[in-house]
Order: C-alpha cells, then structure tokens, then sequence
C-alpha cells in the first residue's frame, strides 16, 4: 500500500471512471483525484494500480479495482491496527459500494450502517412554497462567506479555501429578516455531477427552509449543467423526506457505509 504523488492523480481518475458503475461514483473521490479539493491516494502498485483507495481531507473514502490481498491486509492496518501517518483524518467516512473483503464480516457490524443516494434525473423539479416578506434568497458571496463559515463550519469543511468554495460550490443562501438560516450547496462537483449538502439551523427548521434552498440550488445546477445528486442515511428520515419532497427518487440500491474512528486504531 503506497501513497502516490499528485502528479500521478490524473490517471487514476481514468481508472476510477471505468472501473466504478454511476451508482458508485462519488464527486467527492473524483474532487481529490481532480485536485480540486484535498486527499490522499494509496495503491497496490505504482508501476501498475490495480487496487486503490482513495480518501478525501474531510474523511469520505473508497476502495476500487480489483482485490489484492496484499493491499487489503494492508488497509486493514491502516483503519484499525496501526498508527496512521500524523496528517491522518480523526474519522474515515468509507462509501462501502465497493466494499474490501475484511470489512463485511460480523466482527465491524458496530461500525457499518446504511446509505441510499437519490438523483433527479429528467423528473420535473417539485418547487417550494411562497417564502414570506422577511425571508430572501441569494449566493454566498466574499462579503458574508466569513461570517457564514463562522456561522455553519463549511467552506473549508471539503473546498480548498474561499475562493474556491465562491467559485464552485454553487451556494444558495436562505436569510430572515437578514439572519443566515439554511444554505444548500456543492459539497463537491466532479464528471458533471454536484454532490448537495444542505443545513438548516436549528430555530429556523419546520419552516420549508429547506426546501426552499435545496429547489433554487438544484435550478442553479441545471442552468450549469450540473446533476445534483443526493446521499444520506437510511436512518435520517428528515433528509429522505427532503429529497424526495422535491423529485428525487432512489439511485441504486442502499449501500454499506463505515465509519472508522481514530479511536477503533
């Protein structure tokens, strides 16, 4: 198991578009593999990857290719026996679509739990209601992004820095009476699909918020051709609900999901 160079991500990129189906593509592993947000990438070989894992600043990784043992047991190390290296995510988000071997047996059903990704499609957008007076909706832009970064913790939670966030994230901000209360925005964009993370803070929920800044963000996609493309647990029926309130439907079937903590090294 070898951490690459850089300079190397461009070609893993090619393989992970051919070597993952649509339902197992994340823009999040295809972001680092761009070099548009953080990561790092490990293979089985350098000469020849086969195997790789991939593994974005913020903690959402993936495994995909074809099984080495050797890196496999490697892997295993690396998530819950060995030190990792000091620069290490505290918590590692494995998409489990493509799942290693050492993983599904019973021993880390404590650590596995189930996701559901949903797309758009061509399904006609369900639009949210009327917004009140009081409320509006716009970009974040270089004027408020510090005190929305302040506010919700997320313009460096995957984007490499402001800039970057302002320029790709396709931000929807929904204010009252000019008080940040839901934003919805690209976690990642990468091979024309926009991955959404969409938070509201807590005094402003049950209001169509939500909705709200999820329809105008999905609008914003379609006008740069991008795919909005949604991912959550099974267990959050808030989110499940969301999505599928404005034309989201179910992409593929649920899928395993790991969350490793440092602490389970």
């Amino acid at each position: 198991m070898v951490e690459i160079k850089t300079s190397a991500y461009s070609s893993i990129f090619e393989f992970y578009k051919s070597a993952v189906s649509a339902e197992a593509f994340f823009p999040l592993i295809g972001a680092v593999l761009t070099q548009e947000q953080v990561g790092s990438v490990f293979v089985d070989s350098v000469a020849a990857p086969n195997q790789i894992y991939v593994e974005h600043s913020f903690g959402f990784a993936q495994v995909f290719g074809n099984i080495d043992n050797r890196f496999e047991s490697a892997l295993e190390d690396y998530f819950f026996r060995h030190d990792r290296r000091d620069n290490a995510v505290p918590k590692i988000r494995l998409y489990g679509t493509l799942e290693p071997k050492f993983l599904a047996i019973s021993k880390y059903d404590s650590i596995r739990s189930k996701r559901q990704r949903f797309r758009l499609g061509s399904s006609k957008l369900i639009g949210s209601e009327p917004l009140a007076q009081d409320v509006t909706l716009g970009a974040i832009t270089a004027g408020n992004v510090d005190s929305i970064e302040k506010q919700f913790g997320i313009v460096a939670r995957f984007w490499r820095n402001a800039d970057a966030f302002l320029k790709n994230a396709n931000s929807v901000l929904l204010s009252v009476d000019g008080e940040p209360a839901a934003i919805c925005y690209s976690a990642a964009n990468s091979n024309g699909i926009a991955e959404i993370d969409v938070l509201t803070r807590e005094k402003f929920r049950k209001r169509g918020f939500g909705k709200a800044v999820v329809t105008e963000f999905i609008r914003s996609c379609r006008a740069g051709s991008l795919e909005p493309s949604w991912d959550c647990f099974t267990n959050n029926s808030g989110s499940m609900q969301l999505c599928q309130s404005v034309g989201f439907s179910a992409f593929g079937r649920p899928y395993p999901f790991y969350t490793i903590h440092s602490a389970q090294v």
